[in-house]
């Protein structure tokens, strides 16, 4: 299976805002850091499931086409 550029940005972002939460425990990043991670995760995520909602929209088209065809 092939990876994407823009999942390995998805996890890397992910992964980054939460290591700036953490670090947030303590007192050192900024909100505006930690927003930057998580909007730049959650806008490739929103990207992956609005690509994923089209395919489940295909999907869910030729199975009603085959359902019709079977009963015919």
């Amino acid at each position: 299976m092939k990876v994407k550029v823009e999942e390995i940005l998805f996890w890397v972002l992910l992964g980054l805002a939460i290591l700036l939460l953490i670090l947030r425990l303590g007192g050192s990043p900024s909100f505006e850091a930690i927003l930057a991670a998580l909007v730049g995760a959650i806008g490739l995520l929103w990207k992956e499931f609005s690509d994923f909602k089209g395919e489940v929209m295909e999907f869910m088209g030729k199975v009603k086409e085959r359902l019709k065809m079977k009963n015919l």
